[in-house]
């Protein structure tokens, strides 16, 4: 499913504009966007929780020669989906 198709089923389930609807999700993306950025946990129910984890810096191996090298630390993105929409996925 893309962007437009999002926006078409938002539009069609809120008896809005596509126009509408475009706006309400760009400011959704907005939000959590800015809200992860801050290092923020954002919650949504019945979607699932969007959290900043670090991950610290681990030996690792270059697939081509072999040598051992050090991946540095960072932080990533980590979701998870609230029990409904797990439910749904199982079909």
């Amino acid at each position: 499913m893309t962007k437009a198709d999002i926006i078409a089923a938002l539009a069609d389930k809120t008896g809005s504009t596509k126009k509408t609807a475009a706006d309400f999700y760009d400011a959704l993306v907005e939000v959590v966007t800015e809200q992860v950025g801050a290092g923020e946990e954002v919650k949504m129910s019945g979607i699932g929780n969007f959290k900043v984890v670090d991950r610290p810096a681990r030996k690792g191996r270059n697939p081509k020669t072999g040598a051992s090298i050090m991946i540095p630390a960072t932080k990533a993105l980590k979701f998870s989906g609230s029990k409904p929409l797990k439910e749904a996925a199982k079909g």
